[in-house]
């Protein structure tokens, strides 16, 4: 009796690493520069001054008015106690970039789109 056997080809994988965060160190202006330039349409771009002068007819698109001093003009109108601001962006410990709490502000600006 014979016995044959056959020995399957040897395949070698490479395992993905895990990607590790970078240790970068940016000053504020900087980032919020990045940001609003490459940021897309965010909570942070939505309610910037800075980010409307660049895109002039987004508060037109967006909220109905002809600017963005309009539509600021028009909430401050009917909400006289609103204030005005943006959210606040930071990096939690684990460097995740994270936004503090909706403003009213915010909220106005929603209900109106």
């Amino acid at each position: 009796t014979t016995t044959t056997t056959t020995t399957a080809p040897t395949t070698t994988t490479t395992q993905p690493t895990t990607a590790q965060p970078m240790d970068i160190t940016v000053d504020q202006t900087t980032f919020i520069d990045f940001l609003l330039k490459h940021g897309g349409l965010s909570r942070f771009c939505l309610v910037n001054d800075r980010w409307h002068d660049k895109n002039p007819t987004a508060a037109n698109q967006l909220f109905g008015f002809k600017n963005w001093k309009t539509t600021k003009e028009k909430l401050r109108h009917h909400f006289p106690d609103l204030k005005l601001g943006h959210p606040q962006i930071y990096f939690t410990t684990k460097g995740a970039l994270e936004m503090g709490d909706v403003l009213e502000f915010e909220k106005c600006l929603c209900i109106k789109m």
